[in-house]
């Protein structure tokens, strides 16, 4: 089943209907293609450039991105929420887009992503909400960061955005809430304090996600196992011993990353799910199962495990 939306709508939905990545993992990847998209574009000489959180698709079950089409700066200059991802020293018009502002944007797009929450989005955004442009200009010419240190003008509250504030608080790396201190604060007005690329595939452990993800799936069912590659088809006999060569299912890749792959449901049965992280989805005929080590999928009553 799609589960298919915009970043603004990560943003900004009330937070009854705000939807989630099915699990970390699945959010850690988005991340991963994210800052790799970065990468292939920036070895190939390439600006990533301006795009809008409304165009900004994300699967939230597979952790896809669809970043949509660039946008002119004089044209992002016309929306409030696009002058929220376009680096100050553009919006004064005293540079270029160069690779710092992709830095500067890049850093914004993780937080976003990993927070569902914009990374100035506090205290004195809520008590004089941004409905003008100009007013969006004067803001974020001069962002405060809501977790910032120093100054607490823009902080977030416990009556403003709790969720943010626990999420802050759970995450485990020091180094990680430096890196998005530094990226909010002094990187603001200063580019050469900017994370690149490679600092920030390091300090989210790409390198590390993407040979998980390209390892290879081993099914595991009483005694019976077997390799998963991308083509790989699962017969009855698989699951339930005997001699059945009736198709259940069939390994796929994913569209756009042929390393990542999902387990698709070919059978008459709706699987049950239960991710690494212990979050559970039902899997209908026809739809896929994100493939992970540790995913226990029950298909008729039957345990199958993925390691």
């Amino acid at each position: 089943m799609d589960n298919i939306v915009s970043l603004y709508n990560c943003l900004y939905d009330m937070e009854l209907y705000k939807n989630n990545f099915i699990s970390d993992e699945i959010k850690k990847k988005c991340i991963g293609d994210l800052v790799q998209f970065y990468n292939q574009m920036h070895n190939e000489n390439k600006l990533v450039g301006l795009f809008s959180p409304k165009s900004f698709m994300i699967d939230l079950n597979t952790g896809d991105i669809e970043t949509g089409a660039n946008i002119e700066v004089e044209v992002g200059l016309k929306d409030c929420e696009i002058i929220k991802f376009i680096p100050p020293e553009i919006i004064k018009g005293e540079n270029e887009w160069d690779v710092a502002a992709d830095y500067y944007c890049l850093a914004l797009f993780i937080y976003s992503i990993s927070f569902f929450s914009y990374p100035f989005d506090g205290k004195r955004v809520y008590e004089c909400p941004i409905v003008t442009t100009e007013r969006a200009i004067e803001e974020y010419s001069n962002p405060v960061f809501v977790f910032d240190l120093v100054d607490t003008s823009n902080n977030v509250g416990d009556s403003t955005d709790y969720r943010v504030r626990r999420l802050w608080n759970e995450e485990s790396s020091q180094a990680l809430k430096d890196a998005y201190i530094k990226s909010f604060t002094s990187a603001v007005h200063n580019k050469d304090f900017r994370i690149s690329i490679n600092d920030w595939m390091r300090l989210l452990g790409i390198a590390s996600i993407e040979s998980d993800l390209k390892s290879k799936y081993i099914l595991s069912v009483d005694n019976i196992q077997k390799e998963l590659h991308c083509g790989t088809e699962i017969y009855e006999s698989d699951i339930f011993g005997g001699n059945s060569s009736i198709k259940i299912g069939v390994v796929v890749a994913s569209k756009k990353h042929a390393s990542v792959m999902a387990l698709g449901n070919a059978s008459n049965y709706i699987w049950r799910l239960q991710l690494p992280d212990n979050q559970e989805m039902m899997i209908p005929p026809n739809s896929v199962a994100p493939l992970a080590k540790g995913t226990v999928i029950t298909i008729n009553e039957k345990v199958v495990n993925i390691i």
